[in-house]
């Protein structure tokens, strides 16, 4: 009894310390899976990016982004967002790049400078449009009536010619011509 009693104390001991050498095992697996994963869901998301299909790029990069939080994953999210046209998306992803760490300041000017150009088409985009001024109906060009010279009048002479003679020698003598 005492030999049974004594293995099943080394077994139990030894199934205790095999315990997290197995648990151990399992996790290595799974973060091997997960690594294998978060690679799979990046490389589709470069391929597809590269194919300029960018809102299947941003749900790729979205699910690798899920595995692993990486900064530069954030940004892909964000260009590949406003790649699409999907501005308010866009918006939101350079907002949560900005709020990490571990990012370059030019990747961060740049991502200000992106997300200001999206605000400032978003806001475009919500004013209303202003109308058209209708085209205006060309007004008909009216043409001049011209009357044919009446019969009745005559041309209009001076009256006395000898009245002007002396009008002109003064202006002569004054240097007036």
């Amino acid at each position: 009894m005492r030999t049974r009693a004594l293995v099943s104390l080394t077994l139990g001991v030894a199934l205790a310390l095999a315990a997290p050498c197995l648990e151990g095992r399992a996790q290595d697996e799974a973060t091997v899976d997960r690594e294998a994963e978060f690679q799979a869901q990046l490389d589709a998301g470069l391929a597809i990016y590269e194919e300029r299909r960018y809102a299947e790029a941003a749900a790729a990069y979205e699910a690798a982004y899920a595995i692993r939080a990486e900064p530069e994953l954030a940004y892909n999210i964000a260009r590949s967002y406003e790649r699409a046209v999907m501005r308010e998306e866009a918006i939101a992803a350079y907002d949560r790049f900005l709020g990490l760490p571990g990012t370059t300041s030019e990747m961060r000017n740049r991502a200000r400078g992106a997300r200001s150009s999206l605000r400032a088409e978003v806001e475009a985009l919500a004013r209303p449009e202003v109308p058209e001024e209708p085209e205006l109906a060309p007004e008909p060009i009216v043409e001049p009536v011209v009357e044919a010279p009446s019969e009745l009048a005559a041309p209009v002479e001076p009256a006395n010619e000898s009245a002007l003679v002396p009008v002109g020698w003064i202006l002569v003598a004054t240097g007036g011509l």
